[in-house]
């Protein structure tokens, strides 16, 4: 059912993607990280991943946001699953998660020149990326 979840192009409503897709617990961090680690190596499956990782992370309302650390630390450790700039690119598209990424309104960062706006979520990643994973 998780794996499922990764190949939707869009989420649901929340309520739905709680109520159907299992939540595995955080003594299985190691099984997401797997599971991530997996789907990034798959083609037709990396791009989706990523797009529902990064829409999880804020329609869950924080309850799926350490999977966003799974994937930062990942392209961190691991940059031949997924570059760091393709990241980036997804984050940058993506005006929610991007906001949220740098506690910035959408009007302050349409404001910013796109090498400064990639600089500070290239940060922002990095300070994901550097957190204490259970699995570390």
């Amino acid at each position: 059912m998780v794996l499922e979840a990764f190949t939707f192009d869009r989420l649901l409503a929340s309520q739905v993607m709680i109520k159907q897709v299992v939540n595995i617990p955080i003594s299985g961090f190691l099984l997401r990280e797997n599971l991530i680690r997996c789907a990034l190596k798959d083609e037709n499956l990396s791009a989706p991943l990523i797009k529902f990782l990064l829409r999880v992370s804020y329609i869950s309302q924080g309850a799926w946001g350490d999977l966003f650390f799974i994937l930062a630390a990942l392209v961190h450790k691991e940059p031949d699953l997924c570059q760091s700039s393709q990241l980036i690119d997804f984050i940058e598209r993506d005006v929610v998660f991007s906001c949220n990424l740098l506690c910035k309104s959408y009007a302050e960062l349409s404001q910013l020149p796109s090498t400064q706006r990639r600089s500070a979520i290239a940060s922002g990643i990095e300070r994901y990326a550097t957190a204490v994973l259970p699995s570390q």
